[in-house]
């Protein structure tokens, strides 16, 4: 059974949606000490492409997006990990909700939970944090303070635009990776419509907010999560 429970901001702590089936609190003002809590930390998404293997394999399901991880580089407490109690509750929290999320294994033929469970592992057991803790946070789709700081592109030189395969919001400055090209447009493929969306290179973080990016993306492969009284609502009051 899916539970819900929610802690709320204070000027010491960071968002925490603790989120066991669905999504709880917002906040649109960033938190004080926000990069100091966690250190560079993203949310990352696969788009689905016909350019990476990942993107193949989101594609392949029909959606979209795919989450990916919850990514982070830093102890994010004293905790002492307990292997195999932290894999087996990470597994059994995950097998149950993979598909709200379209947190998918993109390894093999699987749709649960290889790809899932090593990304817990190597961002979140790593770096001392529980299992419930890394599945809250991976999962957390509330607007909040999220800003993009995370692309992978791929330039494509027929249309002379980057091609966005991955992206991420959380905590800390914009990171790039891939064969992108620093002065030339993104390009963001919705799936299932031909025409992508551009987004200018001197404003690609301001504009492919997370905002943007839940109720045009997110929410096309899982309206639930903007459908509730609650996501309407702070909808209309995000700046």
């Amino acid at each position: 059974m899916r539970g819900t429970y929610c802690v709320c901001l204070t000027e010491r702590n960071i968002i925490l949606s603790v989120i066991l089936g669905v999504v709880a609190v917002d906040c649109t003002v960033k938190p004080a000490n926000f990069d100091s809590i966690l250190g560079w930390h993203s949310q990352v998404f696969i788009v689905p492409n016909m350019m990476t293997s990942n993107g193949v394999k989101c594609a392949q399901k029909g959606v979209s997006f795919c989450l990916d991880s919850f990514r982070l580089e830093i102890p994010q407490s004293e905790r002492i990990s307990h292997q195999l109690t932290d894999i087996l509750t990470f597994e059994n929290l995950v097998r149950d909700r993979f598909d709200l999320f379209n947190w998918f294994s993109l390894h093999g033929n699987e749709s649960c939970c290889s790809y899932q469970l090593n990304s817990y592992i190597t961002f979140g057991q790593r770096f001392h944090m529980s299992a419930e803790e890394y599945m809250m946070k991976a999962t957390a789709f509330s607007t909040g303070y999220k800003p993009l700081n995370w692309i992978k592109a791929l330039y494509d030189g027929r249309i002379c635009k980057n091609i966005i395969v991955e992206l991420g919001f959380g905590g800390g400055a914009l990171r790039m990776s891939g064969t992108y090209q620093p002065l030339m447009d993104y390009a963001f493929q919705i799936a299932n419509i031909d025409q992508a969306i551009t987004f200018r290179a001197k404003n690609v973080r301001s504009q492919l907010t997370f905002n943007w990016f839940k109720h045009n993306i997110v929410c096309i492969s899982q309206p639930w999560i903007c459908n509730s009284a609650y996501h309407r609502y702070n909808y209309k009051n995000d700046s």
